[in-house]
């Protein structure tokens, strides 16, 4: 029997499969149908009728019902499709509507959109300025792989007063080098050299390095090979080509390998070149030659300079602990009796800090300060945007509430103030990168400090994101005062009508900005007054000499042409008689190897005759130069008591002139003419004692800050054979006419002498004293500008706050004026409302100034960071500029007339 109920429920389920809307219109009819065509199959003779019609019925039913649901699907797929092709055309075109109107807007109210760019774009063109300079100079990497791991080593040494700059010796090196904290260690030093060949004779500078230098920089040469650890042939010389040099005497010809060169009368085979950039130990360094050390010498003397790699795990002050830690060992190490003295007496101690420190520690507090005070005058800019933002909020404010009537969400609100934030704002970013890349073009074009790696500086993508998390901050900041600030209007306007816009609370916020752009500006303006003071400290510095109008050179003679010191000043002493003729020249004069500020260059313990050292007590060291008998006219150094040096103390006798600071420290209450004294420390034969003759006023070796430092003078040649070498001298020429026009003069001369001998470093002394005071007067321009900027923009600023303030009162002050008030009253009433956002402000500027003091204390000179008269005067100062700002709102609004004031 056909199982008729079963049938009929395998087919309802069948229809379920049907979709919705199908199913609820066609399911019923065709449930119907499926029952009376079972019952018709049923009523024939075949038995198997009534199963094919149920199986038939229902495989068609679900046929059906995928059909359908496919059909429905591709329905839908299409209407969404549409729909949202049709939705994203609707939002591009609203848009491009938005985008108009607000472009439009800016258009027709340059009284905001010009300002708002303009200040913007002073304020990030400044930080985009500044930031490029650190990101070079500072934050960008050494060119050398796992550049954290070098460190420069040096050592102090208090026995002797020597806070650093002492360096390290040959034993140091080897000693060094034996302890686990490094994996190498290297040492160099630097000195003049003559390079002759085809191409002629040039001045080079010359450093001279250990083979492990390598090792420790881990930069190979770009052609050749390194120096060889161990060198066949100590007669065989080795040189390495700087790519510079390379470059600028050899055109980048590549088979200078192998080629040799005359190295101050040196035969020298060019073994490499290194890659563009390597600049160790110095950036003027030209060519490496190898430096030997024998591991097994004595301690030797304080003339090199170190680096090394740390091992792994070990950071900087874990390895001058662990230095300090061996140095007492020292003694044991090395039999030299020096090793002990420099333990027990001089207390030396090792100095560990990284490459880079070492490299741009002197700037980077500069740097940083720089950095933080243009950051300061981009926040006056985004302030005074901040109130022209909430002027042109107010101003719109009957424009937004008729947005708002219309229907106009928050959404759509916050949105059209954010597009129109983007556009001012953006056209700001555009011409402050603009200025910001035309300032670092100039900044390194100019190298104002003489600052260190600046051939790294460039307008990278980490600068330009620097100036877009700026850009982005600037544009949240101003949307949300524009948002929040059109909001509370709206409001107002609904529940007050027309007039009350401007509210208690707007005028707070506004009074608040004023606040934070005069106290900014105060603290900009009290540190440029502190840089300004040190200048001029700096600037009136005694250098005990004249630099105006001398040009100064180098002359480097080779040990094989002139062998001996005799040699050497006889072709000096020739060379300044000949100079000397030269139409033009007042005066000619020579020094071993430095002129004032061109450093320490060497120095010896001195010792006196008839005074005994205390146990443990170390000869102070001194400066040592040779001089000719013309230098101190040349340089124009006051003689204080005796005579200078003279011609016939070259051959005559054994005599010194020294420096008042020396004469000052060896004998306070003592005539020190007549006084002998010795360059080696502890007391020798009669022959090496030499007897003072004069007293000279004091020349600063290193900074101009350093005018103390003690000095003595030796003739060219005496006749105890001590004093510095004069195969290197530094020439003075004093002129009457423009010095540099005497340099063909000069070349001429030096040539008729030996073609063989270059000049170098030549340059005007007034310019070796402008590079010695670069940093302050770097840092007190840049200061001054900003300083400059930080109060015009907070001027600006406050006048528009109270401008706008009078504006929106002029109601209230026609009324005032129609009961009776006085101009006088209405004056008052203005003038106190100045004088209370100038006197809040200046009070918080000097808090924060004395607060901030200690970031600007390291650049000052005799300066204190906290100087009650430079905080008192600018304090005034910007208390006048704020009154003044004040002075013609408030006389604007006292000639107010009070019956168009009501009318209006």
């Amino acid at each position: 029997m056909f199982p008729a109920r079963l049938a009929q429920k395998v087919y309802a389920w069948a229809l379920q499969l049907l979709p919705e809307p199908f199913r609820q219109t066609y399911a019923p009819d065709m449930a119907t149908t499926f029952r009376e065509r079972i019952r018709v199959a049923q009523k024939r003779s075949n038995p198997l009728a009534a199963y094919a019609v149920a199986v038939r019925e229902t495989l068609g039913t679900v046929v059906v019902a995928c059909q359908e649901r496919a059909l429905t699907r591709h329905r839908q797929i299409t209407t969404t499709t549409s729909y949202r092709k049709q939705t994203l055309r609707e939002r591009m075109s609203h848009a491009v509507h938005e985008t108009q109107h607000a472009v439009r807007g800016l258009v027709i109210a340059p009284a905001f959109t010009l300002p708002a760019v303009l200040t913007l774009a002073l304020g990030i063109g400044a930080n985009l300025a500044i930031f490029g300079l650190i990101r070079g100079v500072v934050v960008r990497p050494l060119p050398y792989p796992d550049a954290d791991d070098i460190v420069w080593i040096d050592h102090s040494a208090s026995g002797i007063n020597l806070d650093n700059g002492l360096g390290l010796t040959r034993g140091l090196y080897i000693y060094y080098g034996e302890q686990s904290v490094f994996t190498s260690v290297a040492i160099s030093e630097e000195f003049a050299s003559t390079i002759n060949d085809l191409h002629g004779p040039e001045q080079i500078d010359v450093a001279r390095v250990t083979p492990s230098t390598v090792d420790v920089l881990r930069t190979p040469p770009a052609l050749g090979r390194w120096l060889p650890k161990d060198n066949p042939s100590s007669s065989d010389l080795l040189i390495i080509l700087s790519d510079d040099l390379w470059a600028r005497r050899y055109a980048r010809d590549a088979d200078i390998i192998g080629r040799t060169v005359n190295l101050n009368g040196t035969p020298a085979e060019v073994i490499a070149v290194m890659p563009s950039g390597y600049n160790y130990p110095s950036k003027q360094t030209d060519a490496w030659i190898s430096l030997d050390v024998d591991p097994n010498g004595m301690f030797g003397g304080f003339n090199f300079r170190g680096v090394a790699r740390l091992a792994p795990g070990t950071t900087p002050s874990d390895a001058q602990v662990r230095l300090n830690q061996a140095i007492p060992q020292l003694p044991q190490r090395f039999a030299d009796p020096f090793a002990s003295t420099v333990v027990t007496d001089a207390n030396i101690r090792a100095l560990v800090t990284t490459l880079k420190e070492e490299q741009v520690g002197s700037v980077r507090i500069t740097l940083w300060v720089l950095l933080g005070s243009v950051g300061l005058v981009l926040v006056i800019a985004c302030l005074n945007v901040t109130n022209l933002v909430l002027v042109r909020a107010e101003t719109k404010s009957h424009e937004t509430a008729i947005r708002t009537a219309l229907g106009a969400s928050r959404k759509q609100l916050l949105r059209h103030f954010f597009l129109e934030t983007i556009l001012f704002t953006g056209m700001g970013a555009i011409a402050g990168t603009a200025l910001g890349w035309l300032g670092l073009k100039a900044l390194v074009a100019a190298n104002p400090a003489n600052i260190p790696r600046l051939h790294l500086v460039h307008l990278d993508v980490y600068v330009l994101g620097f100036g877009a998390v700026l850009v982005a901050l600037a544009i949240v900041v101003l949307t949300a005062v524009r948002y929040f600030r059109s909001m509370r209007t709206t409001q107002t306007l609904s529940s007050r009508g027309r007039g009350a816009a401007s509210t208690l609370g707007a005028d707070r916020f506004r009074q608040t900005i004023g606040v934070a752009q005069i106290s900014i500006a105060l603290i900009l303006l009290i540190g440029s007054g502190l840089m300004i003071k040190t200048f001029r400290n700096i600037r009136n510095v005694d250098l005990g000499f004249s630099s105006n109008n001398v040009i100064t050179f180098e002359i480097g003679l080779s040990r094989s042409d002139y062998a001996t010191q005799r040699h050497a000043a006889d072709f000096q002493g020739e060379l300044i008689s000949k100079l000397a003729a030269l139409p033009g020249v007042i005066a000619v004069g020579a020094v071993s190897r430095c002129l004032p500020l061109g450093g320490w260059c060497g120095g010896d313990p001195l010792a006196v005759q008839g005074r005994t050292l205390r146990p443990g007590e170390i000869p102070r060291i001194v400066a040592l130069r040779s001089a000719s008998p013309a230098y101190i006219e040349a340089m124009r150094i006051p003689l204080l008591t005796g005579r200078w040096l003279e011609d016939r103390d070259n051959t005559s006798q054994n005599v010194v002139v020294v420096s008042e600071a020396l004469a000052n420290s060896y004998w306070p209450n003592e005539d020190p003419i007549g006084q002998l004294v010795s360059d080696l420390g502890s007391e020798t034969p009669d022959s090496s004692w030499y007897t003072v003759v004069g007293v000279v006023r004091n020349t600063p070796a290193i900074s101009v800050t350093d005018v103390n430092t003690p000095m003595i003078y030796f003739p060219t040649v005496s006749r105890g054979g001590r004093g510095p070498s004069v195969h290197t001298m530094r020439l003075v020429v004093r002129a009457g006419v423009p010095a540099t026009s005497l340099v063909p003069a000069i070349r001429n001369t030096v040539a008729s002498l030996d073609a063989n001998v270059p000049l170098a470093n030549v340059e005007t002394l007034e310019r070796i004293v402008r590079l010695a005071t670069a940093h302050t007067t770097f840092a007190t321009i840049l200061l001054g500008i900003a300083s400059t900027l930080a109060i015009v923009l907070g001027t600006i600023g406050v006048y528009a706050i109270i401008s706008y303030s009078v504006a929106s009162r002029q109601s209230e002050i026609g009324i005032r004026l129609a009961l009776g008030a006085r101009r006088s009253d209405v004056n008052l009433l203005i003038m106190r409302y100045a004088g209370l956002v100038a006197v809040t402000g200046c009070l918080i500027g000097l808090l924060g100034a004395v607060a901030l003091s200690r970031f600007v204390e390291g650049l000052l000179y005799q300066v204190s960071p906290t100087d009650v008269v430079i905080y008192v005067l600018v304090a005034g100062a910007m208390l006048t500029a704020t009154l003044v700002a004040g002075f013609l709102p408030a006389r604007r609004a006292s000639g107010v007339n009070p019956t168009n004031a009501l009318r209006g």
